[in-house]
């Protein structure tokens, strides 16, 4: 497991920019993105192993969000993660424009330099000096598909132009910029939720069952349990320990930290670090009365 970023440039939180209930709102509406306001760029790492699919962000044309859906299980004993997602990365770090892979230059992030070497690769063993440079659709760029189209359409490759690409765990993939607040999020299950480009490109997500009742309103609730706290997900890995990358100059390097160091460095910067959760369920794995149907116990007095 690897950090999301480089704890090092990760300020503490401000309160309002939590995982949990909406202050203004806590009965309608909960916060699923953890944000941040970065006073220096910061390098982007990916959490796993994983397939990697780039977007747009709705919040400017110089930004990009990023989701990554590991190929690996947890070491830790939790549920296995469905996505990590990113927002507010610099769109120049992976690309110029929407034909455009970023270029080739071993300044650029990891992801890009071994794309890039990948390709020259390719074509030395296949004998394809002729072959084109790769464009953005080979990590899931490209603004000419419906914003309701579900995640999982480009991850099963059933769409004729784009892929999603394989990204390294602890790879530098991209730069979190300081224009806008950043964003991380961790899904933990998509059977609730659904996993559209409209919610890749937004800037923020937020559960909102304002107006809604019955049935529909204990549904809507009920998607708070496809998403983890980020400060809960890393505490959990307080014993195995979580790796972190730092970049002075030229050199990265990356250390393993455990127990304090990892609450000190990485974990403590959540205003949630102190937070504990109790997940009480039913036998059917939804939230406990979700079907109304246990009885409070009559007490005669």
């Amino acid at each position: 497991m690897h950090s999301f970023i480089d704890p090092i440039k990760l300020p503490f939180q401000n309160s309002s920019d939590t995982f949990g209930v909406e202050p203004s709102d806590p009965t309608n509406k909960f916060n699923i993105t953890s944000r941040f306001q970065l006073d220096d760029v910061a390098k982007a790492f990916a959490c796993q192993d994983g397939m990697m699919i780039v977007q747009p962000s709705e919040v400017n044309d110089t930004l990009v969000n990023v989701i990554i859906k590991p190929i690996e299980s947890l070491k830790v004993n939790f549920n296995n993660i469905k996505y990590y997602v990113f927002r507010g990365i610099e769109k120049n770090t992976l690309l110029i424009d929407k034909d455009k892979i970023a270029l080739d230059d071993t300044a650029n992030n990891e992801f890009i330099v071994r794309l890039w070497k990948d390709h020259k690769q390719f074509k030395i063993d296949f004998k394809l000096p002729n072959l084109p440079d790769p464009s953005p659709k080979v990590f899931g760029y490209t603004d000419s598909l419906p914003n309701n189209l579900n995640i999982e359409k480009i991850y099963d490759n059933s769409q004729e132009e784009i892929r999603p690409l394989f990204v390294k765990q602890g790879e530098w993939f991209g730069d979190f910029a300081t224009t806008h607040k950043i964003g991380f999020e961790i899904v933990t299950s998509s059977d609730r939720i659904n996993i559209d480009l409209a919610y890749l490109k937004k800037e923020k997500h937020q559960i909102d069952a304002t107006d809604l009742v019955g049935l529909e309103l204990r549904a809507k609730k009920e998607e708070i349990l496809s998403f983890i706290d980020p400060a809960a997900f890393f505490g959990l890995h307080y014993n195995y320990g979580v790796n972190i990358s730092t970049n002075s100059g030229v050199q990265k390097i990356t250390v393993t930290k455990k127990k304090k160091e990892l609450f000190d460095l990485l974990i403590a910067k959540f205003a949630t670090k102190n937070r504990v959760y109790l997940d009480v369920r039913s036998e059917l794995g939804y939230s406990y009365n979700f079907y109304q149907n246990y009885k409070e116990p009559t007490i005669n007095v």
